[in-house]
């Protein structure tokens, strides 16, 4: 993971917290962070024309984490700013030539494929049911995805990074089933014209202390950019462990 994540992690903060203490509202801070596998990553540059490839093959298990900054406004209002990142570099042969940008990557050769995916998320929730053991809010969220895709064999090294934005329809449970424990699920979605993403986190959480929430749970990724100057379907398998600290 590279030291950006910690500088924007400190800028989130301390935006929304500024934000909070204006509004009289609580701060939140997420975290979840675990062990990854890349069921899918194909990925064609430029989108029209270059060869698709799997930059999957041989990944193994990797790890990934998320953290959000948000805050409540009220007892029903949510906003909450997220990011996520997401990497992965493999080595190894293409059974076929391989077109990537302007240049063909024969088989048989040696080539480093790395693949990196960032996505920030700013999304806001309305509470429509608030019980001492159910909690149920629908919302909106704005995504800013940043893909990159690099190929390196010998002395060439191209890579490609193609930024977008979609609005997501966004969705959250959580049920208390039994004493300090309770079930969480959250859910994003799109799809349209060149590009799809769906996120489901299915957890459950433990509320030791007041404020504070830890959990385990899955996550499923899964998107698809389907645009003249990119190509790119994932399908990402999360076990996740993380937090939520409300100040």
């Amino acid at each position: 993971m590279s030291g950006r994540t910690p500088r924007l992690a400190l800028l989130l903060i301390a935006g929304l917290g500024v934000t909070s203490l204006e509004a009289h509202a609580q701060l939140i801070i997420e975290w979840e962070s675990g062990p990854t596998i890349y069921a899918r990553s194909d990925i064609g540059v430029p989108g029209s024309e270059g060869t698709v490839y799997s930059a999957a093959d041989d990944a193994g298990l990797m790890f990934a984490q998320r953290i959000g900054v948000g805050s409540t406004i009220g007892e029903r209002h949510t906003v909450i700013l997220s990011f996520a990142p997401y990497e992965l570099q493999t080595e190894g042969q293409f059974t076929q030539p391989v077109a990537f940008l302007d240049s063909i990557f024969l088989p048989g050769l040696i080539v480093r494929s790395e693949y990196e995916l960032n996505l920030y998320r700013l999304s806001y929730h309305y509470q429509v049911i608030t019980t001492d053991r159910l909690g149920a809010a629908v919302g909106v969220a704005a995504q800013l995805r940043s893909a990159r895709a690099s190929l390196t064999e010998a002395n060439v090294s191209l890579a490609q990074r193609v930024w977008g934005v979609r609005p997501l329809v966004s969705a959250r449970l959580r049920w208390q089933f039994f004493a300090l424990m309770s079930l969480r699920v959250d859910a994003d979605a799109i799809s349209g014209p060149g590009e799809r993403w769906g996120d489901l986190l299915v957890a459950v959480e433990v509320e030791p202390a007041e404020r504070f929430r830890f959990r385990a749970g899955y996550r499923l990724l899964e998107g698809r950019v389907d645009r003249d100057d990119l190509y790119n379907a994932v399908l990402v398998h999360h076990v996740t462990v993380g937090m939520r600290l409300t100040i």
